[in-house]
C-alpha cells in the first residue's frame, strides 16, 4: 500500500479511530469508485484518492472543528456559501486537498508496469523484455518488472493483457509469429490482435541465421543449397516450430531457390540446437539472439543471414543475396502493445518512454550483444508494419501450404 503523505497522516490522527479505519486507499482488488458528489468534495474528486462519505466527512469534520460551528459540520449545499467565509476554512480545506493531491501522486509514482512475455525465463524475448524493463522505469516513474506467461502457443499472455485494467500498466512484448502469422495457422485464436490490443511500438529485430556444426564441409549457404540439390536424401534443417519465422525462411529457400530441404520442427531452439551439435540435423535457422552465444563460443557456425544487411552482431556472416541466392526475409521483430482500451493519453505516453529508452546508446549496445537490433517506431508505424506483414507472410504461407499442427 502507497504510504500517505505526513500531513494526510496528521489530519487522519485528528480523526476518532473508527472514522480513521473507514479510509481506503485504491488497491488492485478494490478499485477507484467514481466521486459522485464532486461539486461538494473537488479536492476527492481531483485526487484521484476514494474516502468513505462518512470517513471523509468525520475527517473533514475534525480538521475543521476549530473554525466551523457544530451547526456546520454536515456541510449543506445550501450553507457552502456560508462556510465558505468562515476565517481559516478555506485555507484548512486547501490543505487537505493538497495533502489527498500529493498521496495520489505517490500512489501513482508507486504503480508497477508489467510486461508480460509469453515464454519462460532466459528465452530472446525474455531477455530482450529485461534488457528494457528496468530503463523504462525512469520515464514512466514507477517500477517496471517482466511477468513470464508461458502457454496455449501466446494466448494465456494475450489475455492477461487483453483482460487488463485500460490503465498502461500491462503490456505485451510480442514478435511477428504471435501477432502477424497465427492468425494464418490456426483457425480459432483466443485472441484477436486488432480487437483486443493497440501497438505502442517497435523494441527490436531479430533477423535469422543459418547455422551448421562447426565442422560441417559448406562454407556458406550457397554450398549448402547447391548440395541439396544433388542429395540422395534432402538435409534435415531444424526451426523453432511449424510456422515459426525460420521456418518462413526455410520454405522462402525451398521456393526461391530450389533446395531440396526437409523442415525438421522443434518445440523452440534448445532442442534443435542439441541434435544438430549431436549431428541429427544437418543445419538450423533461428533469431540471431538466440544463437549469438553459441556462434561466438565456435560450437555452431553461421553460413548466412536472412535479412537485407548484415548484422552488426555478425559482421562476418553474409546475406543470402551476397552470396548469388534470391533475397530472403527473417525479420522475426519485438514490439510492446497495450489493450485496446487504454486512452490515447497514455499510449503517447508509453510511446514517448519507450522511444527515450531505445535511443540511448548504452541500452542499444546492450541489446546488439544479445544479437538483437534496436527498433524504436511510432505507434502509426508499427500499424502499418503489421498491415504489410500480414500480406507479405499470408502469401507465403498460402504459397507453402504450412498448416498448424493438429491439436496445437
Amino acid at each position: 500500500m502507497p504510504s500517505l503523505p505526513r500531513c494526510l497522516v496528521r489530519l487522519l490522527a485528528l480523526c476518532p479511530p473508527e472514522a480513521a479505519a473507514q479510509a481506503e486507499l485504491p488497491s488492485p482488488d478494490r478499485p477507484i469508485r467514481p466521486v459522485t458528489h464532486a461539486p461538494l468534495y473537488p479536492a476527492r474528486a481531483s485526487a484521484g484518492l476514494f474516502l468513505k462519505k462518512s470517513a471523509f466527512m468525520t475527517v473533514l469534520r475534525h480538521a475543521l472543528c476549530e473554525s466551523v460551528p457544530p451547526s456546520r459540520h454536515i456541510v449543506p449545499c445550501a450553507e457552502r456559501e456560508s462556510i465558505a467565509s468562515t476565517p481559516g476554512l478555506s485555507l484548512r480545506v486547501a490543505v487537505l486537498g493538497a495533502c489527498l493531491g500529493l498521496a495520489a501522486h505517490a500512489a501513482q509514482a508507486q504503480a508497477v508496469t508489467k510486461i508480460v512475455v509469453a515464454f519462460p525465463p532466459g528465452g530472446p524475448q525474455d531477455v530482450v523484455a529485461r534488457l528494457i524493463a528496468e530503463p523504462l522505469a525512469r520515464p514512466l516513474g514507477g517500477r517496471v518488472i517482466v511477468d513470464n506467461k508461458p502457454g496455449a502457443n501466446g494466448a494465456v499472455a494475450a489475455a492477461a493483457v487483453a483482460h487488463a485494467a485500460p490503465d498502461g500498466h500491462t503490456l505485451w512484448l510480442t514478435s511477428v509469429g504471435a501477432t502477424v502469422v497465427n492468425p494464418f495457422l490456426y483457425e480459432r485464436l483466443a485472441y484477436d490482435i486488432d480487437r483486443d490490443f493497440t501497438p505502442i511500438s517497435l523494441v527490436a529485430g531479430n533477423s535469422q541465421l543459418l547455422v551448421v556444426r562447426a565442422g560441417d564441409p559448406v562454407r556458406n549457404a550457397a554450398d549448402l543449397v547447391a548440395e541439396s540439390k544433388q542429395a540422395a536424401r534432402p538435409p534435415a534443417i531444424g526451426s523453432s516450430g511449424i510456422g515459426s519465422v525460420p521456418h518462413l525462411v526455410i520454405e522462402q529457400l525451398v521456393l526461391r531457390s530450389g533446395a531440396r530441404l526437409l523442415h525438421a520442427p522443434y518445440r523452440g531452439t534448445a532442442a534443435s540446437l542439441t541434435d544438430l551439435m549431436g549431428g541429427q540435423i544437418r543445419g538450423l535457422v533461428a533469431d540471431t539472439s538466440g544463437l549469438a552465444p553459441y556462434v561466438a563460443s565456435g560450437r555452431v557456425r553461421a553460413v548466412g543471414i536472412a535479412a537485407a544487411r548484415r548484422a552488426a552482431a555478425f559482421p562476418d556472416v553474409p546475406t543470402f543475396a551476397e552470396q548469388g541466392l534470391p533475397p530472403i526475409d527473417g525479420n522475426n521483430w519485438y514490439a510492446l502493445f497495450a489493450g485496446r482500451k487504454v486512452p490515447q493519453a497514455t499510449l503517447a505516453r508509453l510511446n514517448g518512454a519507450v522511444r527515450q529508452v531505445l535511443a540511448d546508446p548504452a541500452v542499444q549496445e546492450r541489446l546488439r550483444k544479445t544479437g538483437s537490433e534496436p527498433a524504436s517506431s511510432t505507434r502509426a508505424e508499427l500499424a502499418a508494419l503489421l498491415r504489410s506483414d500480414r500480406e507479405k507472410w499470408g502469401r507465403l504461407i498460402r504459397e507453402a501450404g504450412i498448416k498448424a499442427e493438429p491439436g496445437s
